[in-house]
C-alpha cells in the first residue's frame, strides 16, 4: 500500500468511527459536510484512498465504503 496523507488518514479514522457508531458507511455527502468540502473534493479524497488500496466501494451504489487496510503508512504528525 502507498503512503497515505494525513487528509486521507482523517478520512479513514472518520469513516471507520461513522461505520463503528451506525453499523454502515457514510454517503459522500455526509463525508464532505463533515470536512467541510465540496462533494467534489469528497470523492477525490475517497478515489485517492481507493488507488492506494486503503478502501473499496461499489459504483453508482450508496453507503458501499468498506476499510480494507488499517492505518498503514499515516505520515506522523
Amino acid at each position: 500500500m502507498q503512503e497515505i496523507t494525513k487528509r486521507q488518514a482523517d478520512f479513514l479514522v472518520y469513516i471507520e468511527n461513522f461505520i463503528t457508531q451506525k453499523k454502515y458507511s457514510p454517503t459522500v455527502r455526509e463525508i464532505a459536510q463533515h470536512f467541510m468540502i465540496t462533494p467534489k473534493g469528497a470523492h477525490d479524497h475517497l478515489t485517492a484512498l481507493i488507488k492506494k488500496g486503503c478502501i473499496t466501494c461499489e459504483p453508482k451504489k450508496s453507503r458501499t465504503i468498506r476499510i480494507t487496510a488499517k492505518k498503514q503508512g499515516v505520515p506522523n504528525g
